[in-house]
C-alpha cells in the first residue's frame, strides 16, 4: 500500500549486466501482463474502487572483480 493506492511489485534481478539490464526483460508482453494482473487482483478481491499500480525494481548484482579498475 502506498496510501490509498494497492501497489503490486515485479522484481528484476540480474547478476550483471552481459544478458542486459533487468528493467530491459519487461518488454511490451510483459507490460500487458502486468497491466491485466492488478485488475483480476482487485477483481477477486472486490476492490476495483480501490487505486492501484504496478512497479518494477530493477536490482543488478556487481561483483567487485567486475568493477573497472580492481585487481
Amino acid at each position: 500500500m502506498d496510501g490509498d493506492t494497492i501497489v503490486l511489485v515485479e522484481v528484476k534481478t540480474r547478476s550483471g549486466i552481459g544478458a542486459g539490464e533487468p528493467a530491459d526483460s519487461v518488454d511490451w508482453r510483459k507490460q500487458e501482463r502486468m497491466r491485466r494482473a492488478p485488475e483480476a487482483f482487485a477483481a477477486r478481491r472486490r476492490i476495483s474502487d480501490r487505486a492501484m499500480r504496478f512497479d518494477v525494481v530493477a536490482i543488478t548484482l556487481r561483483r567487485p572483480e567486475d568493477e573497472p579498475g580492481t585487481d
